[in-house]
């Protein structure tokens, strides 16, 4: 896990731009909108979001088996390989 002290991780514009906002649920799991208010960004304001994880200060260092068995899933399914994307998600 990585572990910033100050307890912000600032995802990029160009990395925001990948995520489906309305449908991926790692960005509505990860991505708190206006996180720069609760680092103390209010005067002037500035509305910026943050990256969390299990909690504001450590995030996994790489790519978790779970992230990576649900990519496998989600490949599986988006070729028509209902059955092996259920599978990949029982394993």
């Amino acid at each position: 896990m990585l572990n910033n002290a100050n307890w912000w991780y600032i995802p990029s514009p160009s990395l925001l731009a990948l995520y489906d906002q309305a449908h991926d649920l790692r960005y509505l799991y990860h991505i708190v909108e206006g996180y720069s208010y609760d680092r103390g960004m209010t005067n002037p304001s500035y509305d910026y979001p943050g990256y969390i994880f299990f909690y504001k200060d450590r995030i996994p260092s790489g790519p978790t088996v779970a992230e990576i068995l649900l990519i496998k899933a989600e490949t599986l399914a988006r070729t028509g390989d209902i059955t092996g994307a259920m599978t990949a998600l029982i394993l």
